[in-house]
């Protein structure tokens, strides 16, 4: 945990500094990366997640649902856990286009963005039919992006943002196999 929370690699200050600067000369990009950063917070995030685990119930996909739930609250959970015990310093950019309190490894917006965002989206794709997994897949990229809005804005590494989409895949893969698990040994 020392390596992560020491100064930060020539690499990251030239990513970060460079995605920065990209988006203070391009203000289409300017709003994307504000609009991700946004949305990815906890607040709209944990009222999506909330809203999608009900209505996938109702809608008679109780796997799924449980798949969405264990993976969002595990995974926020977890990487809140993270961030304080690896308890890595932000980017101090006087130009930020965003602030941030709570500590950079892993990035919550990025682990979110998988645990959260992408399931929401596959179990939409896997729901639907034909031309209307577009929504699901839009899903699955708003939650990629979430990551890298990050940088965009200002408030991340690039190593936070790789690490927070690491671990968001692991737990949505481990949420995914215990939902499974838990459901078999009800069924036998």
């Amino acid at each position: 945990m020392a390596v992560w929370s020491g100064p930060p690699s020539a690499f990251d200050e030239r990513v970060s500094r460079g995605a920065l600067d990209l988006a203070l000369d391009h203000g289409t990009l300017r709003v994307a990366a504000e609009f991700l950063s946004l949305l990815g917070r906890d607040v709209p995030t944990i009222i999506v997640m909330a809203l999608a685990v009900v209505a996938v119930w109702l809608g008679g996909r109780r796997l799924a649902a449980g798949w969405l739930a264990t993976s969002a609250l595990v995974g926020y959970a977890g990487h809140s856990l993270l961030k304080a015990l690896i308890d890595r310093p932000r980017p101090e950019w006087p130009d930020a286009l965003a602030a941030a309190i709570t500590a950079a490894m892993p990035s919550g917006h990025a682990a979110s963005g998988i645990d959260a965002w992408a399931v929401l989206g596959l179990i939409l794709v896997a729901g639907a039919a034909g031309r209307r997994r577009w929504l699901g897949w839009a899903v699955v990229g708003v939650g990629v992006l979430m990551g890298p809005s990050r940088l965009f804005v200002g408030v991340h590494w690039p190593t936070d943002v790789l690490a927070g989409w690491l671990y968001g895949a692991g737990i949505a893969c481990l949420a995914g196999a215990a939902v499974l698990v838990v459901t078999a040994r009800r069924v036998s």
